[in-house]
């Protein structure tokens, strides 16, 4: 009897335990975003390239959804990149971000658009050693062509290893 009260109490205090998820966490490698409405992973062959040289750090992220479709996430800082928002437009420093998206269905790839003043943001909450995380948003288009049919991209958020 003083076992089964005792397998009772572990039971209970274990089943009330309850696992927290902010649903913020992106797991390492991934990349989520809303794309024109519709929720993407981008959780396949992630891979980083980080290039430093005298002028600064650049970091490509690059990661697979299960169709194939690529999403890169590009930052060029003057000095090392840091928790800030880079705009695709380049600032006076030379300082820019951007994220473009190659669906190979259509052979396309989406960039944001030089000639408009709505430039996409990449903004880095957090970066260590071992992982670069953060958000971007904003609307691309076929080549960076205005006249095309633009993907507006909401909710991104990023977080792949160095």
């Amino acid at each position: 009897m003083k076992r089964f009260l005792i397998i009772s109490v572990l039971v209970l205090i274990l089943a009330s335990c309850k696992k927290s998820n902010s649903g913020d966490i992106v797991p390492t490698n991934t990349i989520t975003a809303t794309i024109n409405g519709t929720n993407y992973i981008f959780d396949k062959n992630a891979y980083t390239s980080i290039d430093v040289d005298d002028y600064g750090e650049e970091i490509s992220l690059n990661v697979l959804d299960s169709n194939s479709n690529s999403l890169r996430i590009f930052i060029n800082a003057t000095g090392k990149i840091k928790s800030t928002t880079y705009s695709s437009t380049m600032d006076s420093t030379g300082q820019y971000g951007f994220f473009s998206l190659n669906t190979p269905v259509d052979s396309i790839t989406y960039e944001p658009a030089v000639t408009i003043p709505n430039p996409v943001t990449v903004t880095v909450t957090s970066i260590t050693s071992a992982a670069i995380q953060g958000t971007f948003q904003g609307t691309i288009f076929p080549s960076g062509d205005v006249h095309g049919v633009s993907k507006i991209i909401t909710n991104g958020k990023f977080s792949v290893a160095r």
